[in-house]
């Protein structure tokens, strides 16, 4: 009598916690975001980061109640097997990924979501990014219209150069520009494309700008990191 009811028992509970589990399949999968547009302010998606060698990733969560969050594979290389590399939970939105990194190697990811009932979705669409050496050495003419340098490994074809006011955080000037490197410094004058906010900067002001290298192949660059400097005279 003893082991019918505790039969009877285990049945039950097993029936009272399989009662709210929805009979679908798993939650929607997330969005990974593609690599944002070379001119733009506010990079959201698969990008390369100034601090570091490293690559920043940013993705979209479905819509649902159940959701509890998100696992992020990634694969070496353009064959293999995805590994688990990092979870997040529902609120998480972005991630930067510096584990094992190495310039010139190419990284895929794919992500899914995973509901409070451990259910894991379809994985979302593959993105892959690679990084390449950074532009380094930046420096420049402390002047109202300074002349901007920077050095590079090899010759890269094109650079975005990106001057933003320190005051305010605005966008002072993005320019894209094509490389004239032949193992010397690159040296770009301030608004040569005539596309800056201002004619010249404003004195007793402070300014960052940085250099991205745009790389030859599809999906690769790298962001220098930041220099900052105050316009004079």
């Amino acid at each position: 009598m003893k082991t019918r009811t505790a039969i009877l028992a285990i049945a039950s509970l097993f029936l009272l916690c399989s009662k709210d589990i929805p009979e679908e399949h798993g939650p929607p999968a997330p969005i990974l975001l593609k690599p944002p547009d070379d001119l733009a302010v506010v990079e959201k998606g698969i990008d390369a980061v100034p601090e570091a060698d490293a690559i920043q990733l940013d993705w979209l969560a479905p819509d649902g109640e159940d959701l509890a969050g998100f696992r992020l594979y990634r694969r070496t290389g353009r064959s293999g097997a995805f590994l688990l590399l990092k979870s997040f939970k529902a609120q998480d939105s972005t991630h930067v990924d510096a584990a094992g990194i190495e310039v010139g190697t190419r990284y895929f990811y794919l992500m899914t979501a995973v509901d409070h009932f451990g259910r894991e979705s379809a994985p979302s669409d593959t993105v892959d990014y690679q990084l390449v050496p950074k532009a380094f050495n930046l420096h420049c003419t402390a002047s109202l219209t300074p002349v901007f340098r920077w050095h590079v490994q090899d010759y890269p074809g094109q650079y975005v150069l990106k001057l933003f006011d320190l005051s305010d955080g605005s966008k002072v000037w993005f320019s894209l520009v094509q490389s004239s490197y032949t193992g010397q410094e690159e040296v770009v004058p301030y608004n040569w494309d005539g596309t800056a906010a201002a004619s010249a900067l404003v004195s007793g002001r402070q300014y960052r700008w940085r250099v991205d290298v745009v790389g030859v192949e599809r999906n690769s660059g790298s962001e220098s990191a930041w220099s900052r400097f105050t316009a004079g005279p």
